[in-house]
Parts: structure tokens; C-alpha cells; sequence
């Protein structure tokens, strides 16, 4: 498997440039710097030096390497180690005009 070294150095991309519209850049530093630890020392060596589970590895290296359908991200890009929002998408809204509304009739 071509790790992302050679896949940037074919490309002519250099990872630097792909870390500027990052919103999370030491986070995603740390994961590919983890998935090069284990590219080069061995699974194990990894999870002891990154301090995440095996599953955690591999789903880094699935999102890596493969890319995010969801998102519609292409494989061996930076973005697809970005951490997504964990908020939700919809919100209830607030209910205090009805309130409002309320207290003035009966006052």
C-alpha cells in the first residue's frame, strides 16, 4: 500500500498546503502522524504511541485511505482526518414569543 508520502510526492502536493483549510490542524497532524507510526513500527507501537484503540487506528486508516462517502471526500486527502461537528443539525426553536404573547392577554 503507497502511503500518503508517495502518494503527495506523485501528486507534486505537499501535506503543508493541504493543512491550511483544515479547522482542526493538530488534531489531524497527530492522526497522520499516528498512521505513519504505524506504517513504520507496527500496530501495537502505534496504539501505545497515539493512546487510542486499535479501532480508532483503523478507522482513521479506512477514512485515510478510502475517504468519507458521505462527505464526498477523495481517498489520501487531509479532510478526511478533520474531525466532523458533533452538535446536532436542528435545534428546537425557541418558544418564548408564544410566552409573551400569553402573559400579555392575561395581564
Amino acid at each position: 500500500m503507497l502511503f500518503y508520502t508517495e502518494i503527495y510526492q506523485t501528486a507534486g502536493v505537499m501535506p503543508e498546503k493541504d493543512l491550511v483549510n483544515l479547522r482542526k490542524k493538530e488534531v489531524v497532524k497527530l492522526r497522520l502522524e499516528s498512521l505513519k507510526f504505524r506504517n513504520e513500527y507496527g500496530l501495537r507501537a502505534a496504539i501505545a504511541h497515539a493512546n487510542v484503540s486499535r479501532s480508532t487506528l483503523y478507522a482513521w486508516r479506512k477514512s485515510f485511505t478510502v475517504g468519507k462517502k458521505e462527505s464526498k471526500q477523495r481517498p489520501f486527502s487531509l479532510k478526511n482526518l478533520d474531525p466532523q461537528t458533533t452538535g446536532p443539525k436542528h435545534c428546537r426553536g425557541r418558544k418564548w414569543e408564544y410566552v409573551l404573547e400569553y402573559l400579555k392577554r392575561i395581564s
